[in-house]
C-alpha cells in the first residue's frame, strides 16, 4: 500500500477516486530529530492556515494556469503575498518566505500540502487530483525546486543567529553553515499515483454513457455514411473489479 486516496460517489454506489495523497521524502545531511519535529510542526500549522485563504488564492491559481508566460509571473507574485499575509501571524519570520514560496509554487501547479510528520526526516503529505498535477510536483522534485527550498529552511532553522560553544575555556562562535536536503517521491509511489489517476478518469468517462454512446455513434456513422444509434454500457459488476484492482494498492 503506497498512497492514500479520497473516495466520492459517482452513482448508485459506485465510487471513484477524487484524489490521491503522496508522500514526498525530504532528508538532509544534519538532520536531528528536534529539527525536523519544528519543520514539521510549522509545515503542518502553515498547511492548516492556508485553507483560510484558499477562496482568494483559487481564483487567482486558476488564472496563472490559463495565462500566458510573460503574465504568470504577475498571478503569481499576487498569490505569493496572499500567503504571506496569511501567514504573517503563525509562521516564524525566519521561515516565512520560505513558506510562503513553497504554497506558492504547490497553488500554481495544484497541488495541496496536507500536512507534515518527522520520521526519522520530514515526510511531506501532498493531495493531487489531477494527472497534471501529479506530474507538476514531481517536476517541482526532479528540478531540485524543492531541495534547494528545504536545504534553506533546515539552514534556516540550524543557524538561528551564530551557534556557540564554550571549549577549553575558549568562547567560539561559529559561522553559518549550509545544510542540503534532498526531496524524493518514489517512483512505486509515483506510479501508483499515476496509474490510479488516469484508470479512475477512464473509468469515470465510460460511466456517462450518453457522451459515450454520442461519440461511438458519430464514428460508426462516418463509417457507414449513414445515422447510425450506438449505446455504451458499462456494468456495474466490470466497474467495480475495475475499481478494486486500483484501490487495492491504498492505505
Amino acid at each position: 500500500m503506497i498512497v492514500s486516496a479520497d473516495f466520492a460517489e459517482l452513482s448508485h454506489g459506485l465510487y471513484h477516486i477524487a484524489g490521491v495523497t503522496v508522500e514526498v521524502r525530504i532528508d538532509s545531511d544534519a538532520s536531528s530529530e528536534t529539527i525536523d519535529e519544528t519543520l514539521a510542526s510549522v509545515l503542518t500549522a502553515v498547511a492548516k492556515a492556508v485553507k483560510k485563504c484558499e477562496p482568494t488564492v483559487a481564483p487567482l491559481a486558476r488564472q496563472y494556469r490559463q495565462a500566458s508566460v510573460i503574465r504568470q509571473s504577475h498571478f503569481k507574485h499576487q498569490i505569493r503575498e496572499h500567503h504571506r499575509t496569511w501567514l504573517r501571524d503563525i509562521c516564524p519570520e525566519k521561515f516565512l518566505s520560505y513558506c510562503a514560496d513553497l504554497l506558492t509554487d504547490c497553488a500554481v501547479s495544484d497541488v495541496d500540502v496536507v500536512h507534515a510528520a518527522a520520521v526519522h526526516s520530514i515526510i511531506l503529505y501532498c493531495r493531487v487530483t489531477t494527472v497534471e498535477a501529479l506530474s507538476d510536483l514531481k517536476q517541482m522534485i526532479d528540478s531540485g525546486r524543492l531541495s534547494q527550498l528545504f536545504s534553506s529552511m533546515y539552514t534556516a532553522s540550524a543557524n538561528t543567529g551564530l551557534m556557540s560553544r564554550f571549549v577549553g575555556g575558549i568562547f567560539r562562535r561559529f559561522a553559518s553553515t549550509a545544510i542540503t536536503a534532498t526531496v524524493n517521491l518514489s517512483t512505486e509511489e509515483y506510479t501508483t499515483a499515476l496509474a490510479a489517476l488516469i484508470l479512475c478518469n477512464i473509468l469515470r468517462r465510460m460511466t456517462v454513457t450518453d457522451h459515450m454512446s454520442t461519440l461511438f455513434g458519430g464514428i460508426f456513422s462516418q463509417f457507414a455514411g449513414t445515422a447510425i444509434t450506438a449505446t455504451v454500457r458499462l456494468s456495474t459488476e466490470e466497474y467495480s473489479r475495475a475499481f478494486e484492482s486500483i484501490t487495492g494498492k491504498f492505505h
